[in-house]
């Protein structure tokens, strides 16, 4: 299946807990669990479709060079175990879906790694603070919680790749929890 299929696909599902996962070791009609170093999509429906309130967000870098507005943001948290997701962000990913509304000031200090044919991680290029996971072909910004103040009201939805967490942590929220199988299962369905 080609690469825009398969995020087209993904953009079908709906709101299987939350966070859903894009995998390198994916391929023409094989997913390769073994071994998979993946990048992560948070999968919701449209306000419209849905209901879920969206909310517009502000954020700054650490040095204060880059500055955000995203103005469709998801009022949700949801955590990626996965390894590649651990080391870029020295911990399990905590993330929001800000959606295609989001502008940046400062763009001179944003430097990005395509960490797949399809996505990519931008960071500011002074500071290092992590900006955003972009879907490249559908302009979709999956940006870290921890970037955002005043997200009291944010709730804490989903957790995947539990099969890949370290035993040195856990949560006590009580969330959804999906291992790395069963996130690729919803994939092959949808297939």
């Amino acid at each position: 299946m080609h690469h825009r299929v398969f995020i087209k696909k993904l953009r079908q599902v709906v709101d299987y807990g939350g966070i859903s996962k894009i995998c390198k070791g994916f391929a023409p009609k094989k997913l390769d669990f073994e071994g998979a170093r993946c990048n992560f999509k948070i999968l919701h429906n449209s306000k419209k479709e849905s209901g879920m309130e969206t909310k517009t967000l502000n954020a700054k870098c650490l040095c204060q060079k880059v500055s955000v507005i995203a103005t469709d943001v998801k009022a949700h948290v949801d955590s990626c175990h996965c390894s590649m997701c651990r080391k870029w962000s020295g911990g399990p990913l905590l993330a929001l879906d800000c959606g295609t509304q989001v502008e940046f000031d400062g763009q001179q200090h944003i430097s990005t790694f395509s960490s797949s044919d399809w996505a990519e991680r931008g960071f500011c290029n002074n500071c290092g603070t992590h900006l955003f996971y972009r879907l490249k072909e559908a302009n979709q910004y999956i940006m870290p919680a921890g970037l955002f103040d005043n997200l009291e009201d944010a709730e804490f939805t989903t957790q995947i790749f539990i099969d890949e967490k370290p035993r040195y942590y856990d949560f006590a929220n009580q969330t959804k929890m999906m291992t790395g199988e069963e996130v690729f299962a919803v994939f092959n369905d949808e297939a």
